[in-house]
């Protein structure tokens, strides 16, 4: 009896081994994890009479409670309540057809904003509403099939919005410094060497600072200055004695007398 012949059996694959950098990077986000504490997440339950209930994705409901209100910056359970009730209308078309994970994403935006009271909740809402639109608008731009006109529609109403992101996060800003201005005075240092100095006294020439030209010697300043403040001679009158005129005295007029050149 022939014997079957087994076949070859691929050599079995070695696990991955992963690299310095990314048990660095691995370490460096899962102690920033450890320090942040995490928000708070939501679980659809279905109603006896058709639609969904949101309800808490925790086992004590009280600290469920206490985290949304962080989350949305208010004492109020009620606010919390209605944020969370806007925010799930605003992301859904229908109210059977929430999607428990875009929700709970939404939840974690509004953690990481992590507004200071009830208007930062209220614009940190506006913000994540706004941005979620503009990507629905991207996409349905990049749908297959789309029109020229249905695409520039789209990219016309996405560049809005995303401007109204930015101005929204301007806002939010603003907000939070409440208006402070904060005005940055800067000292300027001006130092003055003596050989400069003394060349503005005596009237010198510039030392030609940060390396213009160079230099003059001590001895040729010291001789342009002599030459600087040299008296100069008066300038020849030709002749003064023989070309003077003489004036008339008030006493008594008398005639001119005016010499000539021989």
């Amino acid at each position: 009896m022939a014997k079957r012949k087994v076949p070859d059996q691929p050599p079995a694959t070695k696990p991955y081994q992963p690299t310095e950098q990314e048990l660095t990077a691995a370490k460096a986000h899962l102690a920033r994890r450890r320090a942040r504490v995490s928000a708070p997440r939501v679980k659809l339950e279905p109603l006896p009479g058709g639609g969904v209930c949101i309800g808490p994705d925790h086992p004590m409901r009280a600290l469920w409670a206490l985290a949304l209100e962080q989350v949305f910056g208010t004492v109020s359970a009620d606010f919390a309540g209605l944020m969370l009730d806007e925010l799930a209308a605003a992301v859904t078309i229908d109210r059977d057809t929430i999607d428990e994970q875009t929700l709970n994403g939404i939840l974690g935006a509004m953690h990481g904003i992590n507004p200071g009271d009830e208007v930062e909740a209220m614009l940190a809402a506006q913000m994540v509403g706004t941005h979620l639109t503009a990507m629905e608008c991207l996409r349905r731009a990049r749908a297959p099939g789309q029109t020229f006109e249905g695409r520039d529609m789209n990219l016309r109403h996405a560049t809005k919005l995303t401007r109204t992101y930015t101005m929204q996060v301007e806002s939010l800003k603003r907000y939070r410094s409440k208006g402070e201005q904060r005005v940055v005075v800067q000292h300027q240092h001006v130092n003055v060497t003596a050989e400069r100095a003394a060349v503005q006294v005596t009237g010198g020439v510039d030392p030609a600072p940060e390396g213009r030209g160079a230099a003059s010697k001590p001895e040729e300043r010291s001789h342009e200055q002599r030459l600087a403040h040299a008296p100069e001679p008066p300038m020849p009158c030709p002749e003064p004695a023989r070309n003077a005129v003489p004036v008339a005295s008030r006493e008594g007029a008398g005639p001119l007398s005016i010499p000539r050149r021989r």
